[in-house]
């Protein structure tokens, strides 16, 4: 998990960027700003909803996804929710 969400951190600045703009300027650590306009180290709705489903899956020791997906709705009408997820997702909790 901590793998997953550094490795987001790490790409939302970039998220888009063609492969040679990432050959002329690699990512080397965290960046600020970039496609988002998010500050470093922000993580975007990728792992977020991977952090709802691990603790589900923490908590009732199965996959549930009656409780999966109440846990995504859940996290959508927070702020940070709101600030981050993809229009596909909002779509698809709507």
């Amino acid at each position: 998990i901590y793998g997953l969400v550094t490795a987001d951190a790490l790409g939302v600045p970039v998220e888009f960027s063609s492969r040679q703009a990432l050959k002329i300027n690699p990512v080397k650590g965290m960046r600020e700003y970039g496609t988002h306009s998010q500050p470093k180290g922000t993580w975007s709705d990728d792992s977020s909803m991977t952090l709802a489903a691990a603790a589900a899956l923490g908590e009732t020791g199965e996959m549930d996804f009656v409780d999966i997906m109440q846990r995504f709705v859940n996290w959508m009408t927070t702020e940070e929710g709101q600030a981050c997820i993809a229009q596909a997702g909002y779509v698809s909790l709507r």
